[in-house]
């Protein structure tokens, strides 16, 4: 399935399935990916998915928190995960989101994944220059 510039591809492979990543796992192809990764939430407990990442040309930080939440989404309802051919130019910037990978509010769900990304990248905007303009009035 090919999104914008992102391609996904799930197919079975032996004793279970393969979702081939590729393409550019962006901000702007973020919500495209994440409808598309969310059909898998009807895969079954017990289900082995070897998700394959030798595909992917580009990857940013809302890119490697799609990978990471689908993963732990999944391995939440029992399915079996692997993350595979993951280059080292990737590696590291995946460990950092996992590290502190943040997770959407329940009230901005609905919105949609970019939208809910762009509300909370506006509310730490905010904080700010509300403790700014306070520091600046002491």
């Amino acid at each position: 399935m090919r999104l914008d510039e992102a391609e996904l591809d799930l197919h079975s492979e032996g004793h279970g399935l393969v979702l081939r990543a590729g393409g550019r796992w962006l901000v702007a192809t973020a919500d495209a990916l994440d409808r598309a990764l969310h059909q898998l939430d009807g895969l079954s407990a017990g289900t082995r998915l070897r998700i394959d990442l030798a595909g992917v040309e580009r990857l940013d930080t809302v890119g490697a928190w799609l990978v990471l939440r689908t993963r732990r989404e999944l391995e939440a309802r029992g399915v079996v995960t692997s993350l595979e051919n993951v280059s080292a130019d990737f590696a590291p910037l995946l460990q950092q989101v996992a590290k502190g990978e943040p997770t959407v509010p329940e009230e901005l769900r609905p919105h949609g994944l970019v939208e809910a990304l762009l509300s909370a990248i506006a509310r730490v905007g905010e904080s700010t220059v509300r403790a700014m303009l306070s520091g600046r009035d002491v």
